[in-house]
């Protein structure tokens, strides 16, 4: 099961299969393209700013949402750890 999430309401809604058959990545309150992603995605809660600004930035730069529980983010900061993500991919 996936999910769809909306960034410009920063909300998420579960995809129904009929949604998932028509490719339907609209969101359902403002009928703005959506992206699918992995059900695991717990959304900020929408006044954290901070760190909506974050699942922006690693969709945008291609990473879709991941479980990553090994690096701490305060400590290391999303960009030093996209950086180590690029690098690891070639």
């Amino acid at each position: 099961m996936a999910k769809k999430l909306c960034l410009d309401c920063k909300k998420s809604f579960s995809m129904s299969s009929e949604d998932l058959k028509l490719s339907n990545f609209k969101c359902p309150e403002c009928g703005n393209p959506a992206i699918a992603i992995t059900h695991r995605f717990r959304p900020p809660k929408i006044d954290n700013s901070r760190k909506w600004e974050v699942v922006k930035f690693l969709i945008d730069n291609g990473f879709p949402y991941q479980h990553i529980s090994v690096y701490d983010l305060t400590i290391m900061g999303y960009k030093d750890l996209l950086s180590m993500l690029n690098t690891r991919k070639k």
